[in-house]
Formats: C-alpha cells, sequence, structure tokens
C-alpha cells in the first residue's frame, strides 16, 4: 500500500506528495497525477520520500528515509545529497526528516539515525556544500528533535517533544528554554 509522509503546494497551486513507494505530483491545471518513482537501481533505491520543502526559488527539497536529500528544480531533474563515511562535508548519516529555509537562503535539514548518527546540515544553494553539525559534538548524549524553526539569523528554536532549546549556530552552543505558558503536556513536533 501506498502511504503518505508528507505533502506540500507550489506557487501554482499544484500539490506533492511524498510517499513510501515515491513523489507524487497532482497538476492543478491538468487535474492529473504524475509519480516520481526513484531509480531503484541508484543511490537513493526505494527510499520512502518522508518530507518535502519548497524554498524562495521554488526547488523542492526532499528528505528521504535512510538515504539523504533530494533537490527537485526541473521535472526531468533530481539531485541527490547523500552521507559518507569518508567524506566531512556530507550530510550526517540517517534520514532526512525535517527541511527548512532560513533568512539568508540557506537550507538546513535535520537528520535522526542512532547515537552520534545524528544531526543538522546547513546546505548553501550558492555554493552547493554541506556544513554538517553532528548532533554529538553539539550536545553529548542528545538524540535529536522533532521540530526546529529560526528566531533569529543564526539561532534556532528547537523541540525535543516536550523541550525546548535555542540552538545558536555560530557558536555551535545548546542552551535549554521554555516557552512562556506552553504546557509541558504538550508535544510539538512541527513549528509552521
Amino acid at each position: 500500500p501506498v502511504i503518505f509522509n508528507d505533502i506540500t503546494i507550489d506557487s501554482a497551486d499544484n500539490i506533492w506528495l511524498g510517499t513510501n513507494q515515491g513523489l507524487i505530483f497532482f497538476d492543478h491545471k491538468k487535474e492529473t497525477f504524475e509519480m516520481f518513482k526513484p531509480d531503484p537501481d541508484g543511490d537513493l533505491g526505494h527510499s520512502d520520500m518522508y518530507c518535502l520543502k519548497f524554498d524562495t526559488f521554488n526547488n523542492l527539497w526532499i528528505g528521504t528515509h535512510f538515504n539523504g536529500l533530494l533537490k527537485y528544480d526541473d521535472k526531468s531533474v533530481l539531485n541527490s545529497f547523500s552521507s559518507y563515511n569518508d567524506n566531512k562535508t556530507s550530510l550526517t548519516p540517517g534520514w532526512a526528516y525535517r527541511i527548512y529555509e532560513s533568512s539568508d537562503g540557506k537550507v538546513w535539514i535535520a537528520t535522526i539515525g542512532g547515537v552520534g548518527q545524528t544531526g543538522i546540515n546547513e546546505f548553501d544553494p550558492k555554493t552547493e556544500s554541506i556544513r554538517p553539525h553532528p548532533f554529538e559534538s553539539i550536545f553529548p548524549g542528545f538524540q535529536g528533535f522533532t521540530a526546529f524553526v529560526e528566531q533569529r539569523p543564526g539561532e534556532f528554536l528547537v523541540s525535543t517533544g516536550n523541550a525546548f532549546y535555542i540552538y545558536y549556530t555560530r557558536s555551535n552552543v545548546v542552551q535549554n528554554t521554555t516557552l512562556q505558558g506552553f504546557p509541558d503536556s504538550v508535544y510539538v513536533f512541527n513549528f509552521s
């Protein structure tokens, strides 16, 4: 069965669905569906398309289950970014499960794996370079977070479910914080 993981709408009101069997596109004007399946012999194999995010240039960023990140900027082109053990400028290991564009146009990708295999990655679209921030180096013992959003340039509010932190990207420091009037019993899994 097809499992729907995420949905987003582009600037032309077309609908994009991330599924366990590929990417589904609904053309608003034509009222037709199109399915984009990963190449089974390629690096991404049969990866789940787990999370979807458009940036300000109308590129679609796709977080996949276990095998990295896809950038979709043309109907015929999917660029992939993956984790490589011997490359310190590749994505941190795990599956890409949150994508966010900061005010400076950089794309931030959260990955989650096991202990020591989780992180946040800073992608610069101008240079197409990735700067990984492994959680183990930022916050020892920290397994990952459920959501993040930019508060100010270089400063992210991070949720681990029911706990909140401020992550300062320039200094790689994490500081515990509270949200005034926010109940401890509510878990946050996404910021809009």
